[in-house]
């Protein structure tokens, strides 16, 4: 019930908790800016502050379920991390389009998917109208119904920390992506650090992307937030947590209390509460 320090994906939905309402202020941010022509919303918070989980386990699962309709039956759900990608970013950006989970239909060979990565970079409008929009029109669930794509572009500050990616690489990069935020078939949403937000203001695509109302500060969680973060996951477990019969004081309210003051110390919670998980009573409970 409890991932410690790994991150919250997709397949952790059910136990990731504490975040409805800014699951649901980000969903309204992504229709809004699909609106007004460019689907794209930056999500900035403090390292730990749990960016990366919350559009995994949180954001992408919501826009899976509750945004469809006749037109839009279904979306498929890629993720890049630039540091994955150093050496060409506009091919890896291919090769996440072209996974299993977003579209295959894309059907390329290695040398292929260099190419649609070299014409991304060049001349981004021509390659997404020659090739990905008519791949998107193919994958047709129903009538008058084709799936359509959420992108995220996760720890994008490293974009701007990885050696081998320059400004020329950067921009082409951007442009791609603005590309496919501006095509109507495409969401994106992009994570980075708070720290960064200087280089952000120093990238003109960046800032014309997520103008408008694109930008989501995320704040770390407040008091009923992190009750539901640590007592929850819990009890869909099955697991209670230990009293003091001298005080009457229960663990998780002793963990509540610490975490009240100390909010900072997100990731440790979750890596406290793992550990506890892990040496937990036979009769599960949590001491």
């Amino acid at each position: 019930p409890f991932q410690g320090l790994e991150v919250f994906d997709a397949e952790h939905e059910n136990i990731f908790f504490g975040r409805d309402e800014v699951i649901c202020d980000i969903q309204t941010s992504l229709r809004k800016k699909d609106e007004s022509g460019c689907a794209f919303v930056l999500v900035v918070g403090a390292s730990g502050s749990g960016k990366s989980s919350l559009v995994r386990a949180g954001v992408i699962p919501a826009v899976s379920r509750y945004d469809t309709d006749d037109q839009t039956p279904s979306w498929r759900a890629g993720i890049f991390i630039p540091g994955e990608h150093a050496d060409d970013l506009c091919t890896g950006l291919v090769k996440v389009l072209h996974s299993d989970t977003v579209l295959p239909e894309l059907n390329l060979s290695a040398d292929g998917i260099c190419e649609l990565g070299e014409a991304l970079a060049d001349n981004p409008e021509t390659a997404f109208k020659l090739k990905i929009r008519d791949t998107i029109a193919q994958t047709s669930e129903q009538p008058n119904g084709k799936a359509r794509i959420i992108l995220m572009i996760d720890q994008m500050e490293e974009l701007f920390t990885l050696s081998s990616v320059t400004d020329e690489d950067r921009t082409k990069f951007l442009r791609a992506i603005q590309t496919l935020a501006q095509s109507g078939e495409v969401w994106v949403i992009g994570t980075i650090r708070s720290d960064f937000y200087a280089q952000v203001q120093n990238e003109p695509i960046l800032m014309q992307m997520k103008e408008p109302g694109g930008q989501y500060d995320l704040l770390l969680p407040g008091p009923a937030q992190l009750r539901s973060i640590i007592c929850h996951p819990a009890a869909l477990a099955g697991l209670t947590y230990e009293r003091d019969e001298t005080t009457g004081q229960t663990l998780d309210q002793r963990i509540l209390d610490d975490a009240v003051e100390n909010p900072e110390t997100m990731p440790m919670l979750e890596y406290l509460l793992r550990e506890l998980y892990e040496n937990r009573s036979d009769d599960n409970v949590l001491l």
